[in-house]
């Protein structure tokens, strides 16, 4: 565990950074399958992630130390496994409030799981969610921003980065930080039923 820069509750109070792994979300879902115990909230953060995923099994790319590159793990027991999409908007209106103030308008959510700046791809998001007794009992949540990447290979043409629409380069964990604490107020506006 690292020095906490999380201001929130729970989420990010316990934090790991890794220098590389195939995926986040593959590591924090091993780390669980081996009854590791781990409390809600736990984030793991990728310097270099190789073989990141989205959705129907497409890859993500991404320039080692460039993104964010995370994974949360969450314990929604309290959300009946048809209540699923409730936490994919949750999550996905956590990260959209976090960067909002940083892109105005032509921020938009591309449901259900992708962050697009006017018509170009920012990111993506990932929940994989471990059922039990017909209820979610972990969700690991994985994350991929484009943040201080320059270029991207000519085979994603609809990729952006924040650098590249503003100009400058920004500070990771500062905006972890910021991510995980919208996303952990959307999370206990949905637990508390809202």
């Amino acid at each position: 565990m690292q020095n906490n820069i999380f201001s929130g509750l729970f989420i990010g109070q316990n934090f790991f950074t890794l220098k590389e792994v195939d995926s986040t979300n593959n590591f924090l879902k091993d780390l669980l399958s081996n009854s590791t115990p781990l409390i809600e909230g736990t984030v793991i953060m990728a310097e270099n992630q190789f073989a990141g995923r989205g959705q129907q099994h497409k890859t993500w790319f991404t320039e080692p130390g460039k993104n964010l590159t995370f994974s949360l793990l969450l314990k929604p027991e309290f959300l009946p496994v048809p209540g699923q999409f409730d936490l994919t908007r949750a999550v996905s209106l956590g990260v959209f409030d976090a960067f909002e103030p940083l892109l105005g308008p032509k921020l938009k959510i591309k449901w259900p799981n992708d962050i697009y700046y006017a018509d170009k791809k920012l990111g993506g998001i990932l929940i994989e969610n471990i059922l039990q007794s017909g209820k979610i009992k972990n969700s690991v949540v994985g994350i991929g921003l484009n943040i201080n990447q320059g270029s991207f290979p000519a085979y994603l043409p609809d990729a952006v980065s924040l650098k590249q629409i503003l100009q400058q380069d920004y500070d990771l964990k500062v905006l972890l930080s910021d991510i995980c604490r919208n996303i952990e107020k959307y999370y206990l506006d949905l637990k508390a039923g809202d």
